[in-house]
Parts: C-alpha cells; sequence; structure tokens
C-alpha cells in the first residue's frame, strides 16, 4: 500500500499504465488540457482493465477481489452534478495539473447533453448581461460557479450560481435576471452567497426560483436534493452498489456517515431497524425529511459525530460504512470492534484507505467474499468499492 500513500502516486501508477493500452480518439476537444477527464484517449473497456490492474495490485492477494469491474451503464454524460468555475473570463474546469488556471469549456460529455446545453446559454447570457467573475487569487469579483445537479430517474435539473459579495445593485440585478433566464430550462434555480476565501462552490442561499428541491428516484425510493445536499455522483450505477448492501443487511442496522439518509432509506425494507448517523446537521434534517417522504417508520437519524456516537452502549447485527476518502480513525475503528456486529459492510471511494481500514479490522472480522468494484467514475482514476465482511467466530 506504501506506493500508493499519495494521490500524486496514484496518478503516477496509472500513467505508467496508458502505455500498454491502444489510444483511442478523445470525445472532448478540451481532454488534452481539461483536468475533468483522464483517459478519454483509453476504450472504456480498457479502463475497466486498468482499475482492475490498480486493485489487484492495491490489495495484492492480502484480500480476494472480484475478478470483473462493474462498469457504468453509460461512460459519458453520467454525472449527477457538475462544478464549474467562473474566473479570468472563463467558465469551465480547472486545467489538468494546474488549480490556477481555467479552461473555457464549450462543450462537456460528464453531464448530459440537455444540461451542457443550458450551460452553454447560460455561459453566453452571462457576457450579454456582463456579470463579473471572481479572481480567486486574487480575492476580488462576483460570480464564483455555476453548478448543474441533474435527477436521472425523473430528469428534474437544478442550476445553482455562487457568488461573492454583490460588488453593485447593477451585479445583483444582471444576476437575478440570469436566474429568471435559466428557470424557463430548469425546475429550480439557486442563487448562493459564499463570502470566505475557501474555494469551493457551497454557500447561504440568498434567494431561490422555481422549485425549492429536486428530487431523484432509485427504484420504490424518492430523495430530496437540495443545493447542500450530498448524492452519489453516478446515479446510474449506484443502484446496482446500493441492492449489494441491501442483500447484505438485516436486523438492527448502523449507517455510519449516512448523508442525508439515501442508503439507510434504501435498505430500510430489509432491516427491522435502520439508525443513521452523520455529523453535518443539514444533512440529518435531509435524511429525516426523506424518511417521511417515502412513509418510512424504522429509521432514525442522529446529527452526531460518529466516535462520539460509538461511545454509547449499542447492539447492530450489522454496521454499514460509507465514509470520507480519509477513511476511518484508529478511534472509530476500536468502538466498532466493541459493538461487535456480526456483519460489517464497507463502502469506499478511496481503496487504499479502504485497505488500511480492513487490516485493522482483520484481527476479528473476514471477508464473506471477494471485494467488489463499481466504475462510478468513468474517464477518471476514481474507482468505488465495496467489502462485506463477518465477526470471526
Amino acid at each position: 500500500m506504501e506506493k500508493f500513500r499519495t494521490t500524486k502516486s496514484i496518478r503516477s501508477f496509472f500513467n505508467k499504465l496508458r502505455d500498454d493500452y491502444q489510444k483511442v480518439n478523445p470525445r472532448c476537444a478540451h481532454f488534452s488540457e481539461c483536468g475533468g477527464c483522464s483517459f478519454q484517449n483509453i476504450s472504456y473497456e480498457d479502463q475497466l482493465d486498468m482499475k482492475f490492474r490498480f486493485l489487484s495490485e492495491l490489495f495484492d492477494d492480502q484480500f480476494d477481489l472480484e475478478p470483473q469491474i462493474h462498469p457504468s451503464p453509460q461512460p459519458f454524460y453520467y454525472r449527477h452534478r457538475m462544478d464549474y468555475t467562473c474566473a479570468f473570463s472563463r467558465i469551465g474546469l480547472r486545467r489538468r495539473g494546474d488549480y490556477t488556471e481555467v479552461i473555457d469549456l464549450n462543450e462537456c460529455h460528464l453531464i448530459s447533453q440537455r444540461a451542457v446545453e443550458l450551460f452553454m446559454f447560460i455561459k453566453k447570457r452571462i457576457r450579454e448581461l456582463e456579470i463579473r467573475d471572481y479572481d480567486f487569487l486574487e480575492h476580488e469579483g462576483f460570480l464564483r460557479y455555476v453548478v448543474f445537479r441533474e435527477a436521472k430517474f425523473t430528469d428534474d435539473l437544478m442550476v445553482i450560481f455562487t457568488t461573492a459579495n454583490p460588488p453593485s445593485v447593477l451585479q445583483q440585478e444582471r444576476l437575478l435576471q440570469l436566474m429568471d433566464d435559466t428557470l424557463e430550462k430548469a425546475a429550480s434555480v439557486y442563487w448562493l452567497k459564499h463570502e470566505k476565501l475557501s474555494n469551493h462552490s457551497y454557500g447561504d442561499t440568498v434567494k431561490y426560483l422555481g422549485a425549492p428541491y429536486i428530487i431523484e428516484r432509485l427504484r420504490e425510493y424518492q430523495f430530496i436534493i437540495k443545493p447542500d445536499t450530498f448524492f452519489q455522483s453516478n446515479p446510474l450505477l449506484i443502484r446496482r452498489a446500493y441492492d449489494d448492501i441491501k442483500e447484505n443487511a438485516h436486523g438492527k442496522a448502523l449507517d455510519l456517515y449516512c448523508g442525508a439518509g439515501t442508503i439507510s432509506i434504501y435498505i430500510s425494507d430489509a432491516c427491522k431497524h435502520i439508525t443513521g448517523v452523520e455529523l453535518v446537521n443539514s444533512s440529518v434534517e435531509a435524511a429525516r425529511e426523506n424518511a417521511r417522504l417515502n412513509g418510512l417508520e424504522n429509521a432514525l437519524f442522529f446529527a452526531e459525530d460518529v466516535a462520539e456516537f460509538l461511545k454509547g452502549k449499542h447492539h447492530f447485527d450489522v454496521i454499514v460504512i460509507d465514509p470520507p476518502r480519509a477513511g476511518m480513525s484508529k478511534k472509530i475503528i476500536r468502538r466498532i470492534k466493541r459493538i461487535a456486529p456480526k456483519r460489517i459492510v464497507y463502502m469506499s471511494c478511496n481503496p487504499v484507505t479502504q485497505l488500511n481500514d480492513l487490516m485493522r479490522l482483520s484481527d476479528e472480522y473476514k471477508l464473506e467474499r471477494p471485494i467488489r468494484a463499481y466504475d462510478m467514475f468513468p474517464q477518471t482514476y476514481h474507482i468505488e468499492t465495496v467489502a462485506v465482511l463477518s465477526r470471526r467466530c
């Protein structure tokens, strides 16, 4: 695992693998410079092979892998969310390898073609209305991000404009005009204000037009999505991963890092009771709202630090874990062992930290079956994995 300690080392490993594969023509004209995609010049079949080779090298016979990665139903146009930066008279994504530059996009193949058409319309209107962008190096200006959130199974579309403080009444009026124009093509349009120096697209709501949220549907379940709600990036594939988790859930279950309760709600009919724990209060409020929307009576959500929650006296048959990329702390793993669930279902967006956590759990838990991988992020080096563990006798 040492060779994959950093993101840079993982990218370096994939860059070396590239030479083993025949190149194809990338779909996007910006591929050579845009940081949004890494592998458009590699066929999708070969991308899956590269990722399997990476996982094989990473787990290195310590834990078994299924022989094939579950592919995305669509290798393009799959993303639920895209955040486009507005800076230096450009609107697009950061240059590959250079965070300080922005590539002005005229096309993008990660979100739907409908969303891209709206993106092009918005770019045109921003320039016509002379709305100032935001210099994130000097921390000056107004419009910081244009964000798209798209529900793949209901076709709901949300557009979010994230700004700094309005430099003038005129700039504010121009943004409001842009929001009106955008509402003709989207179900929900938000203006968020982010005043701090940190460079991200989240902020406080100033105004919204249209619906206060959009709804995504995963099989029979519905989920409310607001500007700050976390939702998996590839809804087209996530249903299969959640089915995998549901097959291994039963009895009294605990969902750690539950976010807006997506997994908890999806597996609720397989469990006697499901408890979700998440630090971010707004996410827990969304989880409770989603539980009400789906008429659940066997789900309970807590806005609490995971480590603190695990200090209590608990009994759970199954613990489901979907942690941040950093994985779990030693303290959290110790407290999970003390609770001693019969089964742990561990979903990860970072197999490197997942491996580290599995090794720490391995004295008391073993794999029930080989680790299963899902290609949630085609055209990039990211991969999602699900491990199912049972307590050793």
